[in-house]
């Protein structure tokens, strides 16, 4: 094509430039279709970052109290503090967070599937050696002391008042997780000077109630101790528990009754004794510890048989909640427990100091996922009850307990009239008080190794032993 003044013209030019003009539009007017999506969804989730009543107060996946609205005050908001926490709470607190963990947690996933993986706690990575023979007395480290003279409080007849209740949620304790083959596994670091505090404490507690009562110690071990053989153990750098049991027992006031258990659980270690994706003993796994508590206490232990058994599948426990991990969701637990003959009804406190009516072990069906281990003893409160109306020689017994007990407390329903547990995390009374006004003869100490070695965790115990 040629025009007027000569200059030959490429044929189509004008074609090309109109196409390209059009696809130039069309890629504008997506952008702008990306760009308003953006901002819509950002606007969404605005509007429903303002929704407070939409908020959640309680995390179920991670079972914590989630951060609560700051306060003000004129200081606070001038170095900062109040916006701090309020970026926090905002966070934390945000709807639909849960759903939105689980989302992030797919995402991660399609990464690609890891056969091993170990999920960092809180704890240290290897534990101390652990004292054995002649070393392994500490002397002076575990002697009673002798805490100043404070007013007790002493308990109502049916149930503990709000004065005497905790309001905050305190997590478990269960170290570093190692998930492979579709189970998960906590990790156990011995701390020297941690077990030697428990001793103290017990010893303590046994000093201040003479010779009329008699105290038990039950140290659980977790799952990696029992069901992982030595070399993974070694590998992994956990700790031998039955040797961290032993160092305890050694370190024992003479008059305090030591439980091993550790022997008996693990002789039964390809029997369903730990869940896979929580980081507690089964019922079957405590039935074997009450077995020994038994033998100890010199009473006999009756048979699963002679049990009523419940059963719930799809259990997700705190080992999932803690990973989101898809190995662990596609082998979900059963929870199986087993009623007590002389009576299944019992009392408990909450944290706000309402009063229960429950069942020692109740019908889980309906739970949650997450919350089905709350079949035993209705979970983790502050104060409990139990009295059998079969038994009327006076016996009594008071547990101090975290969540392994749980599924124990079940079993030394049939041994005793009444049965009182606290737990240590969550209660504010005094333990002295409560013993002596309810006239308790055993106290059992039942928690699992983990929980012994954590520092938070024995300044909560020593804060009740002392008080």
């Amino acid at each position: 094509m040629i025009r007027n003044n000569g200059e030959k013209v490429r044929e189509g030019s004008g074609h090309a430039r109109g196409h390209g003009q059009k696809n130039a539009k069309n890629s504008y007017i997506a952008a702008l279709a990306r760009i308003g999506v953006f901002f819509l969804v950002m606007v969404v989730f605005a509007v429903m970052g303002i929704l407070i009543p939409l908020r959640p107060k309680v995390s179920q996946i991670e079972k914590r109290t989630l951060a609560k609205f700051p306060s003000f005050s004129f200081s606070r908001f001038w170095d900062g503090t109040f916006f701090s926490e309020m970026d926090t709470w905002y966070a934390d607190t945000f709807p639909m967070r849960e759903q939105l963990l689980s989302a992030n947690a797919s995402l991660n996933r399609l990464h690609g599937l890891q056969s091993e993986t170990i999920i960092a706690g809180k704890d240290q990575k290897k534990g101390d050696q652990i004292p054995t023979g002649e070393d392994a007395i500490a002397g002076e480290e575990v002697q009673a002391s002798t805490p100043e003279p404070q007013s007790q409080t002493q308990a109502p007849d049916t149930a503990v008042d709000e004065s005497l209740v905790g309001a905050d949620v305190v997590p478990e304790v269960f170290g570093d997780v190692y998930i492979t083959d579709g189970r998960a596994f906590g990790l156990f670091y011995f701390v020297q000077d941690y077990s030697n505090r428990y001793c103290r404490l017990i010893n303590t507690l046994q000093a201040q109630l003479g010779e009329q009562r008699t105290i038990y110690v039950l140290p659980a071990p977790v799952n990696s101790g029992i069901v992982l053989n030595d070399e993974a153990q070694e590998k992994l750098g956990s700790s031998d528990q039955k040797a961290a049991a032993e160092y305890i027992f050694a370190n024992l006031d003479e008059r305090v009754k030591a439980v091993p258990v550790y022997d008996n659980i693990r002789a039964h270690a390809d029997e369903y004794v730990y869940f896979r994706t929580d980081h507690h003993w089964t019922a079957l796994g405590a039935y074997y510890a009450y077995q020994e508590f038994a033998k100890v206490k010199g009473v006999e232990p009756h048979s699963l048989d002679s049990f009523q058994k419940m059963e719930f599948d799809g259990f997700l426990g705190s080992f999932y909640s803690d990973s989101q991990s898809l190995e662990l969701q596609e082998n979900p637990d059963q929870v199986t427990a087993y009623i007590p003959n002389g009576t299944n009804q019992m009392t408990y406190t909450e944290r706000d100091g309402t009063v229960h009516e429950w069942k020692v072990v109740a019908d889980a069906s309906d739970y949650q996922k997450s919350a089905m281990y709350s079949a035993f003893v209705a979970g983790d409160n502050p104060y409990s009850e139990i009295h059998n109306p079969q038994i009327t020689d006076g016996s009594s017994c008071l547990v101090i307990k975290e969540s392994y007990a749980n599924a124990f407390i079940p079993f030394l329903v049939d041994h005793y009239q009444d049965i009182y547990f606290i737990d240590y995390r969550y209660y504010k009374g005094s333990l002295r008080g409560l013993i002596e006004e309810k006239d308790i003869k055993d106290i059992l100490f039942l928690n699992n190794l983990s929980s012994i070695n954590a520092d938070p965790i024995l300044d909560l115990m020593e804060g009740l032993v002392n008080s």
